[in-house]
């Protein structure tokens, strides 16, 4: 299963899509669509996933849909995701496997901008990431202002994931998660983990996170 198709068959309710860009993938007419840059999407909210501008338990689903791998603070961002999906929400994540930022794991800035924006801006000839949101035909015109990469990382890929501190951080962000679903699953010719979480679990992350794994494999 793709990542796509995986978001829009663990979601459920009211959904929160954090980092929407310009393509929704189809969460309804209620869903909320959030994100650094600003676009022109029903139900839009400008907003930074390290400081969610919403209740506690406001949402009985939320959706991180490739965007850990994104984002500065991580662990901070997964948290407050935790903190607006209601009691016995469901919070759906998809990750994707990145291998180009260095020979080990960790967060790694500078070569993530110098992968993510070098090929396209001398591809089309933009002058900076901003350009390439607004004159890109893939972005459909809908992007009404981009935030400078230099300023705020957020549209290329500076964390490179693997299992082990993509548990670490689930386990520390998302206290009493129950684990419905984790997989690394083939996509094209890159991996992506499928994730979702329920709230209001008991027992161990670890341990459940065991029994989901080889469920997924079984299937």
């Amino acid at each position: 299963m793709g990542r796509i198709d995986f978001q829009k068959e663990w979601t459920t309710g009211r959904v929160l899509n954090i980092g929407s860009e310009e393509d929704p993938v189809g969460f309804g007419d209620g869903a909320v669509h959030l994100d650094l840059d600003a676009w022109r999407l029903p139900n839009f909210v400008r907003g930074d996933a390290h400081a969610l501008p919403f209740k506690t338990g406001a949402f009985p689903c939320v959706v991180m849909g490739d965007i850990l791998e994104h984002l500065v603070n991580p662990a901070q961002a997964l948290a407050e995701a935790w903190r607006v999906l209601a009691p016995s929400g469901r919070l759906v994540l998809t990750v994707f496997q990145e291998w180009r930022l260095g020979e080990q794991p960790g967060q790694h800035i500078a070569d993530g901008i110098r992968v993510g924006t070098l090929d396209k801006l001398q591809a089309g000839e933009f002058a900076d990431l901003g350009e390439y949101k607004s004159r890109h035909p893939g972005f459909k015109g809908l992007c009404v202002h981009s935030i400078p990469e230099e300023a705020v990382p957020h549209f290329t890929h500076i964390n490179q994931f693997d299992e082990d501190w993509l548990k670490k951080l689930v386990a520390e962000a998302c206290p009493g998660a129950v684990v419905r679903h984790w997989e690394l699953a083939p996509e094209c010719h890159w991996r992506n983990w499928l994730i979702c979480l329920g709230k209001g679990g008991t027992g161990g992350f670890l341990c459940q996170l065991k029994q989901a794994v080889s469920a997924a494999h079984a299937g």
